[in-house]
């Protein structure tokens, strides 16, 4: 009884398809297309490309270097001109020292970064994230959540 069941399935489905001909021409159809997957163009976190452009969710990155360009993590990317945040170029980066760390926090040679914005007075060559945490410090100041705080409150959280 399952047997009959099953080829009944499978027959009527090759009619509604439209017979064993159709199937064969989508399956050529198919296979013949080139590939482009998601998983080719999708970069990650909205950024995709085709063979001439990238993009951030629909719009194009008109300044963006198709073949520099990286994605860092799910707000980051860069490339050998610019560094861009949520797809958008930030013209105060410096793209050839850019590092992102962690927690939102980020740097160049001359700033620090919390997300696009820079952390005044922070001193870029000495600052430090704090692993596991919304904190950061260098030889100057401590600052949580990109804002500047007594250094004690890091110390009491740490511990």
């Amino acid at each position: 009884m399952p047997i009959a069941f099953s080829l009944t399935f499978i027959v009527t489905a090759i009619q509604f398809v439209g017979g064993l001909d159709n199937i064969k021409k989508l399956w050529t159809q198919i296979n013949s297309k080139q590939d482009t997957s998601v998983e080719q163009n999708q970069l990650c976190c909205g950024f995709t490309k085709d063979s001439t452009n990238l993009y951030y969710n629909d719009t194009i990155l008109k300044s963006a270097d198709l073949n520099s360009f990286k994605v860092l993590n799910f707000n980051w990317a860069k490339d050998t001109n610019s560094v861009y945040f949520n797809g958008k170029p930030i013209p105060t980066i410096d793209s050839k020292t850019f590092r992102y760390l962690d927690y939102h926090y980020a740097i160049d040679k001359s700033n620090v970064y919390y997300d696009d914005q820079i952390i005044e007075g922070a001193d870029a060559t000495t600052f430090k994230h704090i692993d596991g945490t919304q904190d950061g410090k260098d030889k100057n100041f401590c600052y949580r959540y990109g804002e500047k705080v007594d250094c004690k409150v890091l110390l009491t959280d740490e511990e």
